[in-house]
């Protein structure tokens, strides 16, 4: 599936949850990408900032410390790079 994060965000916040609303920090923990496992270990590659960019609600949500509570690092809204959409890599998501 090729999403941009904020998709990616209001598709985890709006998901059923047996054990109530999904937060900010769960939901991001979920749609967080790494850096390309081709070319860097599973054990070292970091993890790309949230482009949240799309959904101004959103952008508000992870400027906003005490909603960014894990103080997710995140695009500036200010930003000029183009959106991104993931999983950014072909091998997104695979274990090496």
């Amino acid at each position: 599936m090729l999403e941009t994060d904020a998709q990616c965000m209001r598709r985890v916040l709006t998901a059923p949850n047996m054990k109530g609303p999904i937060d900010f920090d769960m939901a991001a923990s979920v749609c967080v990408r790494t850096e390309n496992l081709a070319t860097h270990s599973v054990y070292d590659a970091r993890n790309l900032p949230l482009d949240l960019r799309a959904d101004p609600e959103l952008q508000t949500m992870a400027e906003n410390p005490n909603i960014n509570i894990s103080r997710r690092a995140f695009v500036p809204r200010d930003s000029k790079t183009p959106l991104q959409k993931w999983p950014v890599f072909s091998n997104q998501g695979v274990v090496q």
